[in-house]
């Protein structure tokens, strides 16, 4: 039981973070040419309109019976944390940026590599918080069925979203376990 509640409170976290990062004005993350993205800042199409805005999306909100005024509400609680969520992703992506400075180093310097994770940590974690604190602002604004509904439609989508990469996973090494040499 506790990990599903666990489950499905990540979950939703994820949804705010999405709807946050959507919405934050900073483009996603790009890293230099020489490195491969991180897959925290790749986008997650499967999650479709859940994973932004999702109040606004008639299909949902009529799934949920979201009345107009709880649109509103949950549009102002967004509003009311946009500017810090810009401010503390731009702090995390920066200590993550020295990061990867000090690990590339040749040789890194395992004291300054260790204290910066200590930093990127930090970092996260306070926007971890903030991503929290959103969530729970919208969930008060919710019934107790309309977050059940939410908790259930969010679920379908990671589920379906995990299926499709995992296919997509699959059909990719079978595809070089064949091409490979002989």
């Amino acid at each position: 039981m506790n990990r599903l509640l666990y489950v499905n409170f990540a979950t939703l976290l994820l949804l705010a973070s999405a709807a946050a990062m959507d919405q934050s004005g900073l483009p996603p993350a790009t890293p230099n040419s020489e490195e491969a993205p991180h897959p925290r800042h790749m986008h997650m199409p499967a999650l479709g309109p859940v994973g932004g805005d999702w109040w606004k999306n008639s299909e949902i909100a009529q799934q949920i019976n979201l009345t107009d005024a709880q649109k509103q509400q949950i549009q102002q609680i967004f509003s009311d944390h946009r500017s810090n969520l810009v401010v503390l992703r731009g702090n995390f992506e920066n200590e993550e940026g020295k990061l990867r400075s000090l690990v590339n180093q040749d040789p890194p310097q395992d004291e300054q590599v260790l204290a910066q994770v200590d930093q990127v940590t930090a970092a996260r974690g306070k926007l971890d918080r903030e991503f929290a604190a959103i969530t729970l602002a919208f969930r008060k604004v919710l019934s107790g069925d309309q977050w059940k509904q939410l908790q259930n439609i969010t679920m379908q989508r990671f589920w379906a979203f995990r299926r499709s990469h995992r296919d997509k996973t699959d059909g990719s090494n079978a595809n070089n376990s064949t091409s490979g040499p002989k």
